[in-house]
Formats: C-alpha cells, sequence, structure tokens
C-alpha cells in the first residue's frame, strides 16, 4: 500500500536521503523546506506553520501518512526555538486529524540534543509551558545580557523537542489513535544513511511498539533485524 510522507528539512543530507530512501520503495513523498521543495516554508513564524500545513493538506488530498522532520536551525538566536521546537511541533499539532485517517499514522523528528552541553531551565520550562512569546522573550534575554551562554538558546531548544516527544507519546487521545512519535538522536557515529534507515522505520506500519521514545545510533544495531 502506498504511503504519503511529509519530510521537513528535505534538502538537508538526512533529509535528501530519507527521501530518496521512500521514493525507491513506491511511497508518496511530500519535500518540505525553506526553497527548492514541493513546499517552500517558513517554519518560525505562526503563519509560516499555518500555510505549510494548509499547502500540505492541498496536495495530499487531506491524508497524511507519517511526517518524519529532518530540519534543523543551529544558531544560538531565539529563531532556533521558533524553528526547532513550534515550527515542528505545531506543524505536527495542525496535521492530527490528517494523520488521524491514516491506519498507522507515525511521526519521526531527527533530533539534534546533545546532552554535554548546558540547558536554560527556565528557558525549558518556558518552551513546555509557557507562551511562544515569552520564550522568545527569555531567550533574548540570554543572548544580550549572557552572550556566553547563548548557546543554550539552540541547546535548549532541542532538549524542549526531546521533552515534547516523550509527553506527546504518552498522551491517551495519541495512543488510542495510534499515532506514534518518536524522535532518534543525531549520534556522531552513526551515518547519515543509517540515521535516515532508522527514521524511516520509526515512520513505518513496521513499528508497532514504539511510542514516545528517543533512539541513539545504538538503536540501529537493535532495531537491525526490522530494518
Amino acid at each position: 500500500m502506498v504511503r504519503t510522507y511529509l519530510v521537513t528539512g528535505s534538502n538537508s543530507e538526512v533529509g535528501a536521503l530519507v527521501c530518496a530512501k521512500l521514493k525507491c520503495t513506491e511511497n508518496r513523498v511530500v519535500r518540505v523546506d525553506a526553497h527548492g521543495g514541493d513546499i517552500n516554508a517558513d517554519l518560525s513564524t505562526a503563519p509560516g506553520r499555518l500555510e505549510l500545513a494548509e499547502r500540505a493538506i492541498e496536495l495530499t488530498g487531506g491524508q497524511v501518512d507519517a511526517i518524519i522532520t529532518t530540519s534543523n536551525t543551529n544558531v544560538n538566536k531565539p529563531v532556533a526555538i521558533s524553528n526547532n521546537f513550534y515550527g515542528i511541533t505545531q506543524l505536527i499539532e495542525a496535521l492530527n486529524d490528517e494523520l488521524r485517517k491514516s491506519s498507522t499514522p507515525r511521526v519521526a523528528i531527527l533530533n539534534f540534543y546533545d546532552e554535554t552541553k548546558s540547558i536554560s531551565t527556565e528557558l525549558l520550562e518556558s518552551i513546555l509551558h509557557a507562551t511562544e512569546k515569552k520564550a522568545l522573550k527569555i531567550a533574548q534575554q540570554i543572548l544580550e545580557t549572557t552572550p556566553d551562554l547563548a548557546q543554550q538558546n539552540y541547546v535548549t531548544s532541542q532538549k524542549a523537542l526531546q521533552s515534547w516527544v516523550y509527553e506527546t507519546g504518552q498522551k491517551k487521545f495519541l495512543r488510542k489513535r495510534k499515532i506514534f512519535v518518536n524522535s532518534v538522536t543525531a549520534n556522531k557515529t552513526a551515518s547519515a544513511s543509517e540515521i535516515a534507515e532508522l527514521l524511516i522505520w520509526l515512520a513505518s506500519p513496521a513499528n508497532q511498539t514504539h511510542n514516545g521514545e528517543v533512539f541513539n545510533a545504538n538503536a540501529l544495531i537493535e532495531l537491525s533485524p526490522a530494518l
């Protein structure tokens, strides 16, 4: 059965490999990026995210079987939070109804959180439990008042995304609808091809048990019989 996949960051190394591998298995792929995609989108703003969701619904006829996100804005400015957290999570939430139309809806997210780097606890709590406006205000304060800690903006955006995966995967309404949400960390020991394979497997019907989990390169070895 042909499945429809929405892939963000489709021009990145991993994103391009995901698209190529999916097309080899005759799946339908809708590529999303800032430029050169089937849909060109600005994930840093709420209107841009809404426009992307509307275009995705238009191009897919209102049914999306899986979303794979590989986009990443690697800067220490507040825009990293807008793109890396809100741009991804709000897109998934906006397409929730379309995902529910699939018999096996899946979401796989490439996450760049580095646990060896420090985060801002205040910023993390704000991203997860307050408004985007407040989170961006705190991020700007970090940038202006403690520039030596500016990297916390980027690292915290990735930590927040990882936390969101844990929380979302455990929500009862998602479990009931079998919308599985997982992420893969970008481990330096794994190749782009291996990361792409793991993302694809997690977003496929073959994944019948994993939900709300974060995998690293070692998971590829553990799941290798299924890949």
